[in-house]
């Protein structure tokens, strides 16, 4: 988690503490800090009145024992209540009376703590010294609270404890090199001088300017070691499976040796981009990680990635180490979530910073660019519970501009099929200068589902206009304009898919269609036989003359089913005969009987097709019917192909009333995770806790979110007054 504590014009700080001079000294300091949105409490139950009206993001308070509502309790609440989870706490402390609390407290997600003091100058220094922690650890909060608890751990010589809590800082940012060296400095303290050693040098090999440091350990800690091999390196990464695709065999073969240096295992090499999307898509295990050049043979790094996203490895992280992206090509590097670019020629240094920085924001984002890619992919995964906890972290950071947050709420109202709300926010977010390419992406989208067609195709032809190798989008406009009768058109979006790559599944199987609606029989069956899957133009056809069907164009329908028997009947007779039984189907359900009748008869008594079960059934059902006079569809049924109904025609407003997400309704549902408050679930204390911290927390105070209703009178202290 991240907030701005340094940012002292917007940052809320609330001071806790029953002595009136005391807060006042506390106000004097951070006045002279710049901070400027001060509240005061003189006890815990004031604090906690205060939270419920006021937006806090830091807390500054003691110990408070022997009151109704103290320090830990307030930590308890934090912790516990979602819309709360932004809020940080540092503790002032009486030395060596009241630190028996901290490991309780750092478990509850402790930001930090200061000795207790009356002098001004030393309480200025602390609060200094952790804007300064805060600074070079780039505003995170775990690793802010880590520094605070490292120290106070190697203090109070609890080592199995600080082991633990280095182990597990290096399980959420796999690579850092400043972790690596905290880790092998608490593995030589609970003994594990081999470790240590691995850990030292995994740390020069990833950044060679840490050697003077790693000396200085080794001479402190390691100067009379000797005789340990070390049989394999450690996986610091916590990555299995690594992709490299580079034409140039001198980057491969670096790449490979820089990996297994830092205990990557599995790296597979490909100079060529087909074959290593074959490997992939044979593979089917999506990899760990992808790096690769950006113009390669075989296939180019646009259409690669591409084929990699539409094989559904939606969630390997890619990084491109080239310097040849062209600037109209940038745009895709964002649809296609592209995690880094990496520039050549590049040193080892900078190799590693880049890929521990992507796996590091990859599991664990922290920056708005990262956050909205998990978001995306959380979303294309299916997983929302945990796409709405993303959602609520960029709904919560201020930097996060209105326009940026409509548009992700538009994108999550689009994966509830709430298409008529995602359209208005994302309508909303383009005019408040959100990103273009993805809200028009998505206003596109909405509309096709309504079934806006002319709308959602300028939508995308605009999009088209801003990144034009986009080989999806291409298709989608193919496919609105088949919808609209505008065949050469469709023709022309589909070519220029194909004219991106040959080879492209979805877009041979899309100009397939269009062949066989067209009537062009010949080029049909060729494209056919370039199809990995020939069923799933069976099952496009299918939708295809469903929808005409629904559109009172029955004929239509008719024709295109009999052209794709045509088509599959002499290769594919399996597929053939499954779209005779659904052209038998449709003949039954518009009451042709005789026509379905005599489709049906071969089917229903030919034992070696597959079909032969369901014709005779429905057979026997339109045989009775005849006889009876009664209508055997009173309501369409399901087609062979299982295809889900496509929406009816309806009018749509766009413009409706605005749709509002609340933060609050998403928060409430969503509890604290590892790493989003200081080292909550990422520190659990080996040592024994004392029993007076258990006591502390028997209870928690009540809580009423109120959401800045003032039913309590703050004491708020701004400049001047």
């Amino acid at each position: 988690m991240r907030f701005l504590l340094n940012d002292t014009s917007n940052v809320h700080v609330l001071i806790v503490e029953p002595a009136a001079s005391v807060r006042m000294l506390i106000t004097d300091i951070l006045r002279s800090l710049g901070y400027r949105n001060l509240h005061s409490a003189g006890s815990g139950k004031d604090a906690v009145k205060l939270l419920e009206v006021e937006e806090i993001h830091w807390v500054i308070l003691p110990l408070m024992a022997t009151e109704s509502v103290n320090a830990l309790q307030i930590l308890g609440l934090i912790l516990n209540e979602p819309s709360l989870n932004h809020t940080a706490t540092t503790l002032l402390l009486e030395p060596n009376s009241e630190d028996y609390c901290l490991p309780l407290a750092f478990e509850m997600g402790l930001l930090s703590w200061a000795p207790k003091s009356y002098i001004k100058e030393s309480l200025a220094s602390e609060f200094q010294d952790l804007m300064k922690c805060f600074a070079l650890n780039h505003g995170n909060v775990t690793l802010t609270a880590a520094d605070y608890l490292r120290r106070f751990l190697s203090e109070k010589r609890m080592h199995l404890s600080r082991q633990s809590l280095e182990q597990n800082l290096l399980s959420c940012f796999p690579g850092s090199a400043k972790l690596l060296l905290n880790m092998a400095e608490a593995e030589v303290l609970a003994g594990n001088e081999a470790r240590a050693i691995d850990l030292l040098s995994q740390a020069e090999i990833i950044d060679e300017r840490l050697g003077p440091t790693c000396k200085q350990l080794r001479d402190k800690y390691l100067k009379n070691v000797s005789n340990i091999n070390l049989s394999s390196r450690e996986n610091t990464l916590g990555i299995k499976t690594v992709v490299v695709i580079d034409p140039d065999t001198d980057v491969l073969f670096a790449a490979t040796e820089m990996l297994q240096q830092i205990g990557v295992n599995s790296v597979e090499t490909f100079e060529n981009g087909l074959l290593a999307f074959n490997w992939i898509k044979q593979c089917g295990t999506e990899p760990d990680l992808i790096i690769m050049e950006w113009r390669l043979p075989g296939l180019s790094g646009p259409l690669l990635i591409q084929r990699i996203r539409q094989e559904g490895f939606l969630q390997v992280p890619i990084i491109i180490a080239s310097s040849l992206v062209k600037r109209d090509e940038k745009p895709l590097l964002m649809e296609m979530g592209v995690d880094e670019v990496l520039e050549k020629p590049f040193d080892r240094t900078t190799f590693f910073s880049v890929i521990i920085w992507a796996i590091q924001q990859n599991r664990v984002p922290t920056e708005q660019k990262s956050l909205e890619r998990k978001f995306r992919r959380l979303i294309h995964a299916g997983q929302n519970a945990e796409a709405e906890r993303i959602l609520a972290q960029l709904f919560a950071d201020p930097r996060v501009n209105e326009g940026s947050k409509k548009g992700l709420q538009a994108e999550y109202l689009f994966s509830q099929a709430d298409f008529n709300s995602a359209c208005d926010l994302a309508v909303q977010a383009l005019k408040l200068g959100g990103d273009s390419l993805s809200l028009l992406n998505i206003v596109g989208k909405c509309l096709l589902k309504l079934n806006q067609f002319e709308k959602a195709l300028q939508c995308f032809e605009k999009a088209n206009s801003l990144c034009s190798i986009n080989i999806e989008r291409l298709l989608t406009i193919a496919e609105i304009n088949i919808k609209l009768d505008r065949t050469e058109a469709a023709e022309r979006a589909c070519d220029a898919a194909l004219h991106l790559d040959a080879a492209n599944g979805p877009a041979l199987q899309a100009k397939c269609g269009i062949d066989i609606e067209s009537g062009d029989l010949e080029k049909a069956k060729l494209g056919i036989g370039m199809l990995d899957s020939v069923p799933r133009i069976a099952s496009y056809i299918n939708n295809r003359a469903i929808a005409l069907a629904r559109a009172g164009r029955y004929e239509e329908s008719i024709t295109l089913y009999k052209r794709a028997i045509l088509c599959l009947e002499p290769k594919w007779p399996e597929l053939g005969t499954t779209v005779a039984y659904n052209l038998g189907l449709a003949y039954a359900r518009y009451g042709d009987y005789d026509s379905a009748l005599h489709i049906l008869k071969d089917l229903a008594y030919e034992p070696k097709l597959g079909i032969q079960r369901k014709a005779l059934a429905l057979f026997k059902k339109l045989e009775r019917t005849v006889k009876s006079g009664i209508r055997l569809f009173q309501e369409e049924p399901e087609d062979h192909m299982g295809n889900v109904d496509e929406v009816s025609e309806t009018s749509v407003k766009v413009e409706s009333d605005p749709v509002k997400l609340c933060l609050d309704s998403l928060m409430v549902k969503i509890a604290a995770k590892r790493g989003d408050i200081g080292c909550y679930l990422i520190f659990n204390s080996l040592d024994e806790i004392a029993d007076r911290s258990k006591d502390l927390i028997k209870s928690t105070p009540r809580f009423t979110h109120r959401k800045a209703i003032a039913t309590v009178k703050s004491e708020t202290l701004k400049t001047g007054t």
